[in-house]
């Protein structure tokens, strides 16, 4: 879950982040490293909070991040 699309610096989490709850749980669930970062320094939450997901935002926030 931790691999980065092709073409970017985006993870499968920050897309979800933005796109999906579900998605975001599921990865979460699997072991996605919330902790990456994009080439702006951002990490899922702060794609989630830009986007203003405020349903996902609690759910990256339970996260522990290393």
């Amino acid at each position: 879950p931790n691999q980065v699309l092709a073409g970017s610096n985006i993870t499968p989490l920050m897309n979800a982040a933005v796109l999906n709850q579900r998605m975001a749980q599921l990865l979460l669930q699997y072991g996605a490293d919330q902790s990456m970062v994009d080439a702006n320094g951002r990490r899922a939450i702060d794609f989630a909070h830009a986007h203003k997901k405020n349903e996902i935002i609690p759910l990256l926030k339970k996260q522990k991040i290393a």
